[in-house]
């Protein structure tokens, strides 16, 4: 009885050993499993945030380049303007003047605005005087303007300034002179216009007048 209790006692020892050493192998692939897992979350981590800031960079680079053509766009478009402003600036419009038999001879629009401007004892102003044509498509009963082209904008203010006196003349009493004006700046005057309109049916003992983008007025 004694020999059978030892020979039990060490089939236990025995079996509890090779349970433990499972044991141990389960705990030991559990750990590797685990610390396996750990290693891909983090490397899937490690790899959306590189992606993530990819992305961010990307659009930050292609932010940055739009607002970079956006300037260069608008400056270009402003000195574009500005150019185009200082153009005209030399400019004089002349409306009202009816298209005849000038119009088909080589200098006959010229010397009509040489009799324009002596006219309005401006006859110096003739000698600035750089190219004279009247613009846009001919259409019959439509009398198209003609544009003065001066050297300086000097030339030009000059020749707007005593265009008052055109009303005073048999020949030129109904052509009046206006700035050679951009689109925009065809829309605010027009703005002014009639807000000066506005003004004088609403004030009759006054004088209204445009001069430097202002409606200016004294009294009658």
């Amino acid at each position: 009885l004694c020999e059978n209790n030892i020979v039990l006692c060490k089939s236990a020892a025995e079996k509890i050993d090779e349970l433990k050493d499972n044991n141990m192998s389960c705990q030991k692939e559990l750990l590797e499993a685990q610390k396996d897992q750990i290693n891909s979350v983090q490397k899937t981590v490690k790899t959306e945030l590189k992606t993530w800031s990819d992305v961010v960079k990307k659009n930050c680079n292609q932010n940055q380049t739009t607002q970079v053509n956006a300037t260069k766009k608008s400056v270009k478009e402003v000195i574009k303007k500005v150019n185009e402003e200082d153009r005209r600036a030399c400019n004089v419009m002349v409306y009202g003047v009816e298209e005849g038999a000038e119009d088909e001879k080589a200098d006959g629009i010229g010397d009509l605005m040489g009799q324009l401007s002596n006219s309005m004892d401006c006859a110096v102003i003739g000698s600035s005087s750089v190219d004279i044509y009247r613009i846009g498509k001919k259409e019959p009963g439509k009398t198209r303007p003609i544009r003065w082209e001066f050297k300086s904008r000097g030339d030009a203010q000059f020749l707007l300034h005593h265009a008052r006196k055109l009303k005073n003349t048999e020949q030129f009493s109904k052509v009046y002179l206006a700035p050679d004006r951009t689109k925009e700046q065809r829309l605010a005057h027009n703005k002014l216009v009639n807000k000066m309109k506005e003004l004088m049916a609403t004030d009759s003992g006054k004088h209204f007048y445009i001069r430097n983008k202002e409606i200016c007025s004294y009294d009658k």
